[in-house]
């Protein structure tokens, strides 16, 4: 449980400039806007926000789908530099979050 808390946090600091697209409108690939800031990191943030303050499987289920989404696109954008993004999205993918069933 800790660790998920360190994710959550340790992302929110590597906020990013990035919204998604989709590349053709029919859905199978996205795109990220790296010019139009705040869709994506904000998102992110507010599933990171909904967890924090009320740690539920279905938050941290949430948390999980918008931190990978928003890992996506900060690889996409080139914007983590020297960060190991596909380590953490594996341990977003690798998450159980019955831990937090009720």
């Amino acid at each position: 449980m800790k660790k998920l808390y360190f994710y959550a946090l340790m992302l929110g600091i590597v906020l990013s400039g990035c919204s998604k697209n989709d590349d053709d409108g029919d859905g199978d690939a996205q795109q990220f806007d790296c010019s139009n800031p705040n869709i994506i990191t904000q998102q992110y943030l507010d599933a990171a926000n909904a967890f924090l303050n009320n740690p539920t499987e279905d938050s941290c289920n949430d948390l999980r789908e918008e931190a990978i989404e928003f890992l996506e696109a900060i690889e996409q954008c080139n914007i983590a530099v020297g960060t190991d993004v596909e380590a953490l999205i594996q341990e977003y993918q690798d998450l159980d979050c019955s831990d937090f069933a009720g």
